[in-house]
């Protein structure tokens, strides 16, 4: 389930440092469609005003972007 609120603002906010927060390579482990356990490492990077995330979910061969507010 995902939940987004917005509103409107003209004002330009600077999230970079909510940016850095989050940038860095995780190491994650799930499991799959047959239960196995799957070990891989996703990236998180700076991508203008948000981040670009690889390897989402060990099968996005492009990378996922999104933006932080």
């Amino acid at each position: 389930m995902a939940f987004t609120m917005g509103a409107c603002s003209d004002d330009e906010e600077d999230f970079s440092a909510d940016i850095e927060k989050v940038v860095g390579k995780y190491n994650v482990a799930d499991k799959d469609e047959d239960d196995e356990l799957e070990n891989y490492i996703v990236t998180v990077t700076k991508s203008g005003n948000g981040v670009s995330i690889s390897n989402f979910g060990d099968i996005m061969n492009v990378p996922v972007n999104a933006t932080i507010k």
